[in-house]
This record gives C-alpha cells, structure tokens and sequence, in this order.
C-alpha cells in the first residue's frame, strides 16, 4: 500500500542505525479498494527485525483511538481470546 511505504523505509533505516532489538511502529489511515462501497480504517504494524521487514494490516469500522492502540489493545486482546478459546 502506498499509504504505509513511508513508514517502512523510516522504520527500516531506523533499525539499521539500532539493530539490537526488533523495531515497530504503527500508522492510522482510510482506504478504499476497487470492490469496497465506502473507505475503510486500516492500522498498520511496520517491524524490522534481523529477519527483515513485517507489515501486517488490519481492516475495521471502529472509530477514534490511534493505530498502535487499535492494534495492541483490541486487536490483539481479541487473538489471545480466540487462542484461549480454541485450548
């Protein structure tokens, strides 16, 4: 996504002035694709690590809060609960 190329060039050159610990960052912003009626929100999560780049996206209709938050704290909370659920 052209959105998020930015943010994945300035996190991988952060990284590489950093390389001792895995970086992430998160970005916010609306998007529409060809088949969808209306724009959509989308949180991205950028890491650059000693394996590469990881640019993992998550599509929603909630509102407010910022990227990093929608994806650490609703996001996330709701894959641990399907894991626990699944065990």
């Amino acid at each position: 996504m052209q959105n998020i190329s930015a943010l994945e060039a300035s996190t991988a050159a952060r990284y590489l002035r950093m390389p001792e610990q895995n970086l992430r960052r998160f970005k916010a912003f609306s998007y529409v694709a060809r088949s969808w009626s209306k724009s959509r929100r989308v949180s991205a999560r950028v890491e650059v690590g000693s394996l590469g780049r990881y640019t993992r996206y998550i599509v929603t209709n909630l509102e407010g809060g910022r990227g990093k938050h929608l994806y650490k704290k609703i996001y996330s909370a709701r894959g641990q609960a399907e894991i626990h659920i699944k065990a």
